[in-house]
């Protein structure tokens, strides 16, 4: 009733001035800025939340509440004087808009009228007026009468490009909010002549239809003010209410003045890379080096920046041109501000505080060796932040990982408070206490789809998803609190993020499922995202950055963005190009200057704080479930299934080297994992254990035969001396406890871990599941029995260990590589293993034995890793996976593989004459099968798999050696009339065989002596690797890193370092 008073009001002052003396024929809607007299559908935004690629969805299904579909699919029809407002739909669907169930096919709007009585000797003009459209000039309005053209009309705003992304005066957006005021535009109108009026009493029919071009894949529409038929050709004149905005912030801020901060944008394409360095590389190859130890934040000077909204008056409390000031928040009472600040020519982030009056900068008393960044205060004096200082770097990349920490300032000392292995961001304390922050968790799922909004305690107690974790897409970051509802505003990157946390903006309030993906409305319009740090003020207003400008944004995205800034704001006499990643098209961007982090300078109300229930002393949790039959997906799971909950622990990573996983694993996770052992699972399906507390944990329900059921594909952590109950398996986190009228049969039962008999802690492929293949599998399945071509040999080939490899090639195993998380019962792991069914006694009868069987099931359960050591990332291969490439370890033996090739080409090619039919050396595609001729002069694939063809421990074993030598011999080539590879080597004296024999026997031994494998004796690890476990104080300083070491040592003792340092103490 407020708002449509207002709209009254509104329209009541502007009556006056819009009145006009003209014969009206039809007249649809006012020309006012608003859509909300015309038919309204809601939810039109939905399609614009888009799920991750490869998804079983395309994106956010569209919630039809109105009837669009059924609406649009019929003709629309105005006919004047019988129809009214009502019937006209607010928005015109031009192209792609499913919601209204148009593809490229013009959808037009008719309408009907009487010709008047007394023509208009002059003629009519039709006029168009519009509130907003899809960020898009590229389509106009042809307009027809009675079937006759009489005029388009385009250019409805005029678009462009601003920052890096599509700038869209009007918002782009009022197709979410149509009951909003839009931005009023009005077209030339189209002058009618009189004569093409009907005169024989039938209604004339005037037609729009939109004009595109048909390829277009964008979707693009348009909504109206008003529409009308008269014989005055002038246009009412709207106010434009953006101009509004300012004062409205003001109001709502309580003060005239904000804080920004000016920075240089990060130097990669990542969002959480913008501190530090990437990792330390010496593979001695230019290409791939460059990425390598580089800078990731860009040196083109930082300013902190008191601004008046009002006046345009602005003062720098620091102006640092060679250093970067970023992340800046407001005390509670408006008297200080606290930032994170690279000073000077310094390498390293740490937090000061300062006066808003720019005295007394102040470093807090916690900075070292490492980043602190990302601050905020809390409730009782103590600061919250993300800091680099555990020496993690991310999974699947080669930059820093950031956690929360917390100082606390009476006691003082630091803690992490969260135990993620990867990337935390950008925490802000909630009305209630509670620390929201955006968690990046890709356990055994793919790693480019969940990166969601999180809460946890003040002490890390409490850990709980708050918004997404279950439908991928999207980066959700930068959370605040709402000022006037339970809910929050935050930033929604596309995809898998955009860099230095730029995305659109959107909103969520409470009371909504946090795995609801309807749960939030995007505020920011359907353009390019560009906008940064969005700032919620009262009565739904944003304050905001693109980069260049301040903004303040409506409820309905509509926006002001002409503040006047200082023209040497942004202006830097530096250049610093990106380092680590390049587009696409190879061109290496230039960094810029970007403003970031408004807000306004006022006191501002403080949230509760939590009480602590962390005991820090302690070493443990507790964790209480009700029952693990209850929860998602687990409907069909029958009662008294599981037994047992096997607890394992995700492990940090000291160093990365690209985007894969190699060698770590292959097709299957990231993280190393611990398996701690098992609990018991009463029948009634509750548990009540004890867990090693800070340590990041998954559970792995397990059946009477030690099989997966179902696994936790996400991870948690309980803080040290607490307590946590759970309703059952991933429940709702919209349910409440189950009503059971007995208690549950684990009340006052706390189980102790148990260890699995068999089963060793950290599981290394080669140490402990080769030597089971070894006993039960390669008998039947070698280089030179290779039944299917499955070689089940621990050899190692160029790229992969051969058995590990084959295994994955042909689908024995089931890791949730690259997947969607929560799998059905029975698919991940031991469940769905085609090897664990063998294994059981379902190939020829061959068991194993139950230690065996033990320890293979441990190992599917934990993903199947290839080796067990983060000590061997970056190398032990002759082929080992960089940013930029390949370091292929056999370049500079180049005399060595032309051995190998020339007889490949001279004699191999004799044959295998296409391309893809060559057994060439170290071939770049691994998982490609080797082509052979079909006998009918064409080709087929073999069973042999590319990667297997070289056997790099036994170069006599390799099977591009084994399979043309003659079977007397030791080969496999019975020649005659036998099915068998034709004779080529008739003994291991021919010539030909002896010099490639002896060219891989070269490059195997320069593998073992440049790239050894972490069970070879002289293994040592990469420069990175040592120089992250020097910086933790493990390794000494002047250490030759290509000294021997024991790699499964050396990551235990980065582990317990880690563990070791989750609390410091503070001089």
């Amino acid at each position: 009733m407020k708002y449509m008073m207002e709209k009254f009001l509104f329209f009541a002052f502007l009556a006056a001035p819009l009145a006009v003396q003209s014969a009206s024929v039809f007249k649809i809607g006012n020309p006012d800025g608003y859509s909300s007299e015309f038919r309204l559908f809601r939810n039109l935004g939905d399609d614009r939340h888009r799920y991750e690629s490869g998804y079983d969805e395309e994106h956010r299904s569209f919630r039809d509440i109105d009837g669009a579909k059924k609406f649009f699919s019929k003709p629309v029809v105005y006919t004047a004087g019988k129809s009214n407002d009502r019937d006209w739909p607010f928005v015109h669907p031009v192209a792609n808009c499913e919601w209204a169930g148009v593809g490229v096919e013009p959808k037009s709007f008719k309408i009907e009228f009487d010709t008047p009585k007394n023509i208009s000797k002059s003629g009519y003009y039709f006029k168009m007026g519009f509130t907003d459209s899809a960020p898009t000039g590229g389509f106009s309005m042809k307009v027809s009468l009675n079937g006759k053209p009489v005029g388009a009309r385009g250019g409805i705003y005029k678009f462009g490009w601003r920052n890096g992304g599509f700038y869209a005066p009007a918002g782009a957006n009022l197709l979410s909010f149509p009951l909003t005021w839009g931005v009023p535009s009005s077209v030339e109108p189209i002058k009618i002549p009189a004569e093409l009026l009907k005169k024989d009493g039938t209604k004339n029919v005037l037609e729009i239809t939109p004009d595109f071009n048909r390829k277009t894949r964008m979707k693009i529409w348009a909504t109206y003010d008003w529409l009308e038929l008269s014989d005055n050709p002038d246009m009412p004149k709207i106010p434009d209410r953006r101009a509004e905005l300012p004062a409205k912030a003001i109001e709502a801020m309580g003060t005239e003045e904000i804080v920004f901060c000016t920075r240089g944008n990060g130097r990669d394409w990542h969002w959480y890379a913008n501190y530090g360095k990437s990792v330390c590389s010496d593979t001695g190859i230019p290409q791939i080096d460059r990425h390598f130890n580089q800078e990731l934040f860009s040196r083109l000077g930082g300013k902190l920046a008191v601004y008046n909204l009002k006046t345009g008056k602005i003062r720098y409390l620091i102006d640092d041109p060679k250093g970067c000031v970023r992340d800046p928040q407001v005390s509670y009472d408006g008297k200080k501000i606290i930032f994170s600040y690279r000073k000077g020519d310094d390498d390293l982030f740490h937090i000061y505080e300062i006066g808003v009056d720019g005295k007394n900068l102040t470093k807090l008393p916690f900075a070292g060796n490492w980043n602190d960044i990302e601050p905020c205060y809390m409730p009782n004096g103590d600061i919250l932040y993300t800091s680099d200082r555990l020496n993690k770097t991310v999974q699947c990349f080669y930059v820093p990982v950031s956690n929360l920490h917390r100082w606390f300032r009476e006691e003082n000392f630091i803690a992490c408070i969260t135990v993620n292995p990867d990337v935390d961001n950008r925490p802000e304390i909630m009305p209630d206490g509670r620390i929201i922050y955006m968690r990046w968790d890709y356990n055994h799922r793919t790693q480019l789809g969940y990166h969601n909004l999180w809460t946890i305690g003040p002490d890390g107690y409490g850990d709980m998803i708050y918004l997404g974790n279950e439908k991928p897409g999207g980066l959700y970051i930068a959370a605040k609190p709402l000022p006037d509802k339970d809910g929050i505003l935050f930033t929604l990157a596309p995809g898998h993020g955009m860099k230095d946390h730029c995305g659109n903006i959107a909103r969520a309030v409470a009371p909504f499922d946090p795995s609801d993906p309807h749960a939030f409305e995007f505020v920011s319009g359907e353009y390019h995202p560009r906008y940064y740090d969005p700032y919620p003020l009262k009565g739904n207003l944003t304050l905001a950055t693109d980069g260049e400008k301040i903004v303040v944004m409506s409820e309905g995205g509509q926006f002001y963005d002409s503040f006047p800034l200082p023209e040497d704001l942004l202006k830097t006499d530096v250049e610093t190009y990106y380092t680590v990643v390049q587009n696409k098209q190879g061109r290496v961007p230039k960094c810029k200057v970007l403003i970031r982090n408004p807000q306004p300078l006022a006191p501002r109300k403080a949230p509760q704080m939590r009480p602590d229930m962390a005991d820090f002393s302690q070493k443990t949790a507790t964790v209480f479930m009700q029952d693990v039959y209850h929860g998602r997906k687990m409907a069909d799971v029958k009662r008294g299934t599981i037994k047992k909950l096997m607890i394992t622990q995700m492990l940090p990573e000291p160093v990365h080297y690209h985007g894969g996983f190699h060698p770590i694993n292959f097709q299957g996770g990231f993280a190393l994992e611990k398996v701690l052992g098992t609990v018991p699972v009463y029948p009634d399906g509750s548990a009540f254990f004890e867990v090693p507390a800070s340590k990041a944990l998954a559970f792995v329900a397990l059946d009477e035969n030690g099989n997966a059921v179902k696994r936790m594909q996400s991870f948690t952590g309980f803080a040290p001396g607490t307590s946590t109950s759970c309703i059952g398996c991933h429940e709702r986190r919209t349910e409440a406890p189950i009503r059971k009228q007995a208690n549950p049969m684990a009340y006052g039962k706390l189980s102790k871990i148990e260890k699995i008999d068999g089963v060793p802690q950290m599981i290394d492929y080669m140490r402990h599941i080769q030597p089971l293949f070894d006993k039960y599998c390669v008998k039947c399945h070698n280089p030179r029995n290779a039944n299917a071509g499955v070689i089940m040999t621990g050899d190692l080939s160029p790229h992969y260990i051969q058995s590990r490899f084959v295994l994955a090639v042909y689908g024995q195993l089931n890791t949730g590589f690259n997947k969607w998380g929560n799998q059905s019962p029975y698919t991940f792991g031991s469940g769905g293993s085609k090897l664990m069914r063998k294994a059981e006694g379902g190939h020829h009868n061959e068991k194993f034995e139950q230690k065996d069987l033990n320890l293979l099931r441990a190992w599917l359960d934990t993903g199947s890793f290839q080796v067990g050591t983060y000590a061997m990332a970056g190398t032990g291969f002759l082929h080992n996976d960089y940013e930029g490439g390949s370091w292929v370890v056999e370049a500079d033996i180049p005399d060595s593989v032309r051995k190998i090739n020339d007889v490949v080409y001279a004699i191999c090619g004799k044959c295998h004459k296409e391309p893809n039919s060559k057994p060439a050396a170290f071939w770049w595609n691994p998982y490609q099968k080797l082509r052979k001729p079909d006998g009918k002069g064409g080709f087929t694939d073999s069973k042999y798999i590319r990667d297997v063809l070289y056997n790099l421990t036994t170069p006599e074993e390799s099977v591009v050696l084994l399979v043309p030598l003659a079977k007397e011999h030791g080969g496999l080539a019975e020649g005659g009339e036998k099915k068998s590879h034709p004779i080529v080597f008739r003994d291991k004296n021919d010539y030909e065989y002896k010099k490639m024999l002896s060219g891989i026997r070269e490059v195997s031994e320069h593998m073992k002596k440049t790239s050894p494998f972490q069970t070879e004796k002289n293994f040592f690890p990469t420069k990175g690797y040592i120089k992250v476990l020097q910086k933790c104080g493990i390794i000494p300083a002047d250490y030759d890193y290509k000294t021997p070491v024991d790699a499964m040592e050396l990551d235990e003792k980065y582990f317990k370092w880690q563990e070791d340092n989750i609390i410091k103490k503070l001089d």
